[in-house]
């Protein structure tokens, strides 16, 4: 047994049992849309909540760029199948974006999708993690609802 990919993708439902929808191997768009395709149309019209928890886009100042434009990108595939009042959450763990930019590249990826997100929390970290310098303020996480 050898595995080649550490990363895979779950799809869990999170209302009544919380079961385990699916699991594809890697962490790519296009493993999702696979998986996704692969529902019935009622299926996934009824998506109503989405969160994208990847890991860190952004490990050296110079890759800021394609990290932002990374998230944009999921944003703008998560509105694709979020239901019309569905809720985004979208967690970051890179240390070089800060929260204000996230929610920047968010916004930016549902323009793309014509869809309107409205801001109503952030989390980040808990008391028990203290932070003490501009980059320990790694995790972040932005939870908006769909407008239209």
């Amino acid at each position: 047994w050898v595995r080649t990919d550490p990363w895979e993708t779950g799809f869990v439902d999170i209302t009544g049992e919380q079961s385990l929808l699916g699991q594809v191997d890697g962490r790519t768009s296009a493993a999702v849309k696979a998986w996704l395709d692969a529902r019935s149309e009622a299926f996934r019209a009824g998506i109503e909540v989405v969160v994208i928890d990847p890991p860190a886009f952004a490990k050296a100042k110079s890759e800021v760029g394609s990290a932002l434009s990374g998230f944009a990108r999921l944003a703008e595939l998560a509105c694709g199948v979020l239901a019309p009042q569905g809720t985004l959450v979208m967690a970051s763990c890179t240390a070089r974006i800060d929260a204000d930019a996230l929610a920047g590249a968010i916004r930016t990826g549902a323009a793309r999708a014509d869809r309107e997100l409205a801001e109503w929390q952030r989390t980040a970290h808990g008391l028990d993690h203290p932070v003490r310098f501009r980059e320990g303020a790694y995790l972040k996480c932005i939870w908006l609802r769909a407008a239209r």
